[in-house]
């Protein structure tokens, strides 16, 4: 298989995820507020309508705009490569990053693809303190209401993934230096630029 076969292949995996993202959020969001109509206290139909379009949008908007950065060549819009291959090609390239061993030959530029996108994540802790703040000013609102749960476990969840996020990017840049094309990481892009 050639790298334009394993490129077409995981830009067609991540169409059809951000299709299946965006039918769920256009038919789940209203479903759900819908049902939270149902359930208010004789709240005016309008606001949930509203809420609801709203709502909707909010989850759309970072589809569209995923979309619209790929077509434009924005590396970190771009696919993995990871998409773009068989499931168990997919764990061994993955293992061997992570264990800093070399791949076959075939599967060089998905490990340096998946290297360079453990290097970026990053780059993304930045704003779990922001999340943290955010989840946790609503916590302290003073009113405990049950989706407060959920915020919960999002900051359980957010701060036990750091360490794992930071450990991961330090096995990225290790095996870019060891592996990598150039031996550095001036350019962390592997897919071409242009249109779909």
């Amino acid at each position: 298989m050639s790298e334009t076969d394993v490129v077409l292949r995981a830009r067609r995996r991540q169409n059809r995820w951000l299709g299946i993202l965006a039918l769920v959020s256009i038919v789940l969001t209203p479903l759900l507020y819908g049902v939270l109509f149902v359930l208010s206290d004789g709240d005016s139909p309008l606001f949930w309508v509203v809420l609801t379009l709203a709502v909707t949008a909010a989850a759309l908007i970072p589809l569209g705009l995923v979309v619209w950065l790929r077509r434009r060549g924005t590396a970190w819009a771009q696919p993995s490569l990871l998409l773009g291959v068989d499931k168990n090609r997919r764990k061994a390239v993955v293992k061997a990053v992570r264990a800093g061993q070399p791949v076959e030959e075939r599967d060089h530029e998905v490990a340096v693809n998946t290297a360079q996108g453990l290097v970026r994540q990053r780059r993304l802790l930045w704003m779990v303190p922001f999340f943290l703040l955010l989840w946790t000013f609503n916590l302290l609102d003073g009113e405990f209401e049950p989706w407060d749960v959920l915020i919960i476990v999002g900051i359980v969840g957010v701060t036990a993934s750091v360490p794992f996020q930071i450990r991961d990017s330090r096995r990225g840049r290790a095996w870019l230096e060891k592996y990598g094309p150039t031996k550095g990481l001036d350019h962390l892009s592997v897919l071409p630029r242009g249109r779909d």
